[in-house]
């Protein structure tokens, strides 16, 4: 065999130099991981800006404050209901809360 005549290395029967069988079948792992990489720095980076960027717990508190008047209405009116509170005290309570 002749040596190859950049790397020192040796021609095969095809004129290849080197080894470059070295990957067998399992050539897709370098190119999945490749990807993979870009696709989790791409992923890293978007919530890196999310977090500097934006309004914490700005949908949460909004859902709380709509709950917790859904929650005093329905008290308000399970009230009324038992007949604790009257039917003026029910409905100042129904307007004050909308």
């Amino acid at each position: 065999m002749m040596r190859g005549f950049l790397n020192g290395g040796t021609f095969d029967r095809f004129g290849q130099v080197g080894n470059y069988q070295m990957m067998g079948q399992f050539w897709w792992v370098g190119g999945l991981l490749h990807i993979l990489f870009w696709v989790g720095l791409i992923i890293l980076i978007v919530w890196i800006v999310k977090q500097f960027t934006g309004k914490k717990n700005s949908g949460t508190a909004l859902r709380s404050e709509v709950k917790a008047d859904d929650t005093s209405l329905a008290i308000a009116r399970e009230r009324y209901a038992k007949g604790e509170i009257t039917k003026e005290q029910f409905d100042q309570l129904k307007k004050d809360l909308e």
